[in-house]
This record gives structure tokens, C-alpha cells and sequence, in this order.
């Protein structure tokens, strides 16, 4: 019975040294990849602790079995009488035996110091790497604030660059701005002072056009007159040939000088007719060439005003200023100012005969009535 318990203490001591042998090398293989890690080197740890109660255990376990070996030899002395030849080979088996046991133990305390010789190297290597690991986060930690910075920077030149950019195009569009805004001006004033220019010249012909347009009238109304004398003339002339005529079939004698008197006096009026006619021709195409001129003139000045305006009212579209507007505004009331003395001025040319002019007439036909019947007092005396 005592050699069963040995032999089964043996076979399990002999397993669990395999498997402590097996859990050393692999620890052995694995040691170097694991210490990478702050993971590895905690289950590496853990291995190490269960080591140690394997240990514990297996060492338990050869305690157990010293205990049983002394136990059989004490057995094996208290049984010499039944064999020494038997009791001395089992005493030399047994003895065999645990000098085995106690090389196997004395190899296990061994390997147990060479274990812990490595359980502690590798708590100081995980020291190690853990000083290791919290410089490297140290480090991370720094580089991850300088990267931070360096993206701010970037970011703050980007945005810097960006807005010099948008202020230097600001820039452009406001020298692009001024510069025509100075051409604007420079066109308005040039615009201004021509129409200044323009409005002077069309008062200067106006007022050159007011005698013309006084003799115009005035020519007008004396050939009028002229016709209406000669007119009256002729019909007294008649009138004094009907007369003549018939006082000289009245009486059947002739007065020869009172023929020639009423001869010289249609002669004379006729001359009269056409100096008063080529006058009147010569009034009427002065007047027309006076209202042509004046005409072209308000033409002219009226283009001129209308090109301005529209070339003031082009450029105030493309920049809306508020100069050009007025400037405009004004255009037009000059415009309309001249279209309507234009127009005044075409009624005055085709009006009727002022109440000075009439008034002549009637002064002029008074006139040719007295010298109608002072002419008619001789015919009445010789009748």
C-alpha cells in the first residue's frame, strides 16, 4: 500500500513538473513579445503568481511524500523479522527512492529562485516600460499640443492671408471707384461748362434774333401796308379812268395834261408798287434767312443739350451718383426751357400783325383817303 502512494505521488509530482516545465517555457518564448505591452506584462504577472502557488503546491506535494517515505521506513524497521534480504531491497528502493525526491526537490528550488530571479527582473522591466510609456504619453502629450499649435498658426496665417487678400482687392475697387468717380466729375464739369457755354451762346443769338425779328415784323407790316396801298391806288386809278372815260364821252374833249398827270401818277405808283415790292422781297428773305439761322441755332444748341444728356445720363447709370442726376435734372429743364422758347418763337413768327402795326394802317389809310379826295376835288371842280 505504501509503494501504490509513492508511485501515484511520483506520477503526479512527474505531471505537474511537465506542466510547470511546459508553463515555464512557454512564459521563456512568449516573455519578449509580451513586455511590449502594459497587457503582456500584467499576464505575465498573473502567470508568475500562479507559478508560485504551483509551487507552493508541488512542494506541499514533496513534503507529503518525505512524510510517506518516513513513514515506510519506520514501517520497514518495525517489520525486520519478516525478511531482511526483502526488507533490505525495499530499504534500498525506498531510499532510492527519496534521494530521487530530494534531487527532484532541490532542481524544483532551483527553478523556483531561477522563476523568481525572472518574476522580479520582470517587475522591474515592467517598471521600466512604465516609466518608458508615461515619458512616450509625456511626449505624445507635447507633440499633439505643438501639432495643435502649429494648426492654429496655420489656420491664423490662412485667415491672415485671406483677409490681406480681400483687403487689397478692397483696395483696387476703391482706387477703381475713385479713379472714376474723378472721371465723372471731370466729364460733369466738362459737361456743366459746356452747357454753361451753350446757354450763353443760345441768350447771345436770342438776343441778335430780337431786331431781326422787329424788322421781320415791321417789314412784314409795311409791305402789308404797301399792298394795301396799292391796292387803294389801283382801284383809284380805275375809278379815275372810268371817270375820265366818261367825261370825255360826256363832253367829247380831251384834257391832255390831265391825262398826263393821271399817266405819271400810275407810273409813279407802279414804281411805288415795285419798290415797295422788291423791299418787301428783300424784308421776307432776310426774315427767312433770320428764322433759319435761328432754327439751326436752336437745332444745334438742342443736339448739343440732348448729346449731353445722354452721355451724362449713360455714365450716371453705370455709377449712380448723385451729381450726375442733378446734373441730368438740370439737362432736361434746359431742354424743355428751349423747346418751349422754340416753340413761342415759331407762334410769334406766324402771329397776326401786332396793335402798333395796326394802328400804322390805319394811320397809312387815313392817309390815302385824304389824298384820294383832294385828287377828286380838281375832277369836281372841272366837272
Amino acid at each position: 500500500m505504501p509503494k501504490l502512494s509513492l508511485a501515484a505521488s511520483e506520477g503526479s509530482w512527474k505531471q505537474q513538473k511537465k506542466a510547470l516545465d511546459k508553463e515555464i517555457a512557454d512564459l521563456n518564448a512568449r516573455q519578449v513579445p509580451e513586455w511590449t505591452s502594459i497587457g503582456s506584462l500584467i499576464s505575465f504577472k498573473y502567470r508568475s503568481r500562479d507559478l508560485s502557488v504551483l509551487n507552493a503546491l508541488l512542494h506541499q506535494d514533496l513534503e507529503t511524500v518525505s512524510t510517506q517515505a518516513t513513514c515506510i521506513r519506520q514501517a520497514a524497521d518495525s517489520s525486520a523479522t519478516d525478511g531482511a534480504s526483502g526488507d533490505a531491497d525495499i530499504g534500498d528502493d525506498v531510499d532510492t527512492q527519496v534521494s530521487e525526491l530530494r534531487s527532484v526537490v532541490a532542481y524544483l528550488r532551483k527553478e523556483k529562485e531561477i522563476v523568481d530571479l525572472q518574476l522580479e527582473l520582470s517587475k522591474q522591466e515592467n517598471v521600466r516600460l512604465k516609466a518608458q510609456i508615461e515619458h512616450l504619453i509625456q511626449s505624445l502629450q507635447e507633440t499633439r499640443a505643438t501639432l495643435v499649435e502649429e494648426r492654429e498658426r496655420a489656420i491664423e496665417a490662412a485667415t491672415s492671408d485671406a483677409q490681406h487678400t480681400e483687403m487689397l482687392e478692397r483696395i483696387n475697387q476703391f482706387n477703381t471707384l475713385w479713379e472714376s468717380n474723378v472721371t465723372l466729375r471731370a466729364g460733369c464739369e466738362t459737361y456743366a461748362k459746356c452747357s454753361r457755354e451753350l446757354n450763353t451762346k443760345l441768350q447771345a443769338l436770342s438776343a441778335e434774333l430780337e431786331p431781326s425779328k422787329e424788322q421781320a415784323r415791321m417789314a412784314q407790316a409795311e409791305l402789308g401796308a404797301r399792298d394795301a396801298q396799292i391796292t387803294h391806288l389801283e382801284g383809284e386809278s380805275r375809278h379815275w379812268q372810268e371817270r375820265n372815260a366818261q367825261l370825255l364821252s360826256k363832253y367829247d374833249r380831251t384834257d391832255p395834261a390831265e391825262i398826263q398827270i393821271l399817266k405819271d401818277e400810275i407810273e409813279t405808283l407802279k414804281i411805288q408798287k415795285a419798290d415797295a415790292e422788291k423791299l418787301a422781297t428783300e424784308h421776307e428773305e432776310r426774315a427767312n434767312t433770320i428764322q433759319a439761322r435761328r432754327h439751326y441755332s436752336k437745332r444745334v444748341a438742342l443736339e448739343q443739350v440732348l448729346a449731353n444728356e445722354r452721355a451724362v445720363k449713360a455714365q450716371a447709370s453705370a455709377e449712380g451718383s448723385s451729381d450726375q442726376t442733378t446734373l441730368i435734372a438740370s439737362l432736361r429743364e434746359e431742354r424743355d426751357r428751349l423747346l418751349a422758347e422754340k416753340e413761342a418763337l415759331s407762334k410769334a413768327g406766324s402771329s397776326t400783325v401786332p396793335s402798333d402795326t395796326a394802328r400804322s394802317w390805319e394811320l397809312e389809310k387815313l392817309e390815302l383817303i385824304k389824298a384820294r379826295d383832294e385828287a377828286s376835288a380838281p375832277a369836281s371842280v372841272g366837272h
